[in-house]
Formats: C-alpha cells, structure tokens, sequence
C-alpha cells in the first residue's frame, strides 16, 4: 500500500520502552496471579483493569528524584 512504509526500529529507542512499562503495570492491575480458561475473561479482566487505572490514575515521573539534602549532626555557628 502507497501509504505505509517499512523502516528499521532500533531496539534501544525510548518509545517503545515506554510500551513496556504501561503493560507491566497493566499486567500488575489485571493479570497477576489469575488464570484465564477462555479469551471472553481475560478481555473482561484487561478491560477491567483499564477502566481501573483510568479512574485512578497514578502520577508519571520522568526524571530521577533530586537528592536528599544532607543533614549534619552538629552544626558549628561561630560569631566574631
């Protein structure tokens, strides 16, 4: 077809890591520790999950923490 188009994906790239986390935590909502006899329940369980985490989304962050600042045990004030 004129409008598609092969390309090489490289297998470092960032987005589709991204992919990763979002079926992980899918898997952890939904799946984990269930055993699905038919495709009829796990498609109930995977909408279930989805339904779940749009009510209730968490927060992403996208960059490391700051570091915590240090606390000394003693602070030395010396006044002239």
């Amino acid at each position: 077809h004129p409008r598609f188009q092969f390309v090489a994906v490289p297998k470092a790239a960032a987005w589709p890591n991204l992919i990763e986390g979002f079926w992980k935590i899918l898997g952890q909502r939904s799946l984990a520790g269930r055993d699905f006899h038919n495709t009829d329940t796990l498609t109930s369980a995977l909408q279930a999950g989805v339904t779940d985490w749009n009510q209730h989304p968490p927060p992403f962050l996208w960059e490391r923490p700051s570091k915590t600042k240090r606390h000394f045990k003693r602070v030395y004030a010396y006044r002239i």
